[in-house]
């Protein structure tokens, strides 16, 4: 009786055991996507953070070609002023 006694306690501190690994696992993975989702977000905030930037240097590329055009519309009439 002993000797099944013994077996069961020894199943149940394995079965234990195995519950207690489990749960350290499962904490282990919720703090892995955690970090993960915090990392996609620092990401994304990242991307967007890019994204405006360029759309301030298109607009400011934008800004220079429309002074050059103007500069250069400026110029043809100051030469046909001089020619005249």
């Amino acid at each position: 009786m002993d000797f099944k006694k013994n077996r069961v306690t020894h199943a149940k501190q394995k079965v234990a055991n195995a519950i207690s690994m489990f749960t350290k696992a499962s904490e282990e993975v919720e703090q892995a996507n955690i970090l993960l989702n915090d990392e996609k977000l620092t990401r994304i905030n990242e991307k967007e953070e890019l994204e405006e930037r360029i759309r301030q240097i298109n607009n400011e590329v934008d800004d220079v070609s429309n002074q050059i055009e103007s500069n250069n519309v400026l110029k043809s009439k100051l030469s046909e002023f001089i020619l005249k």
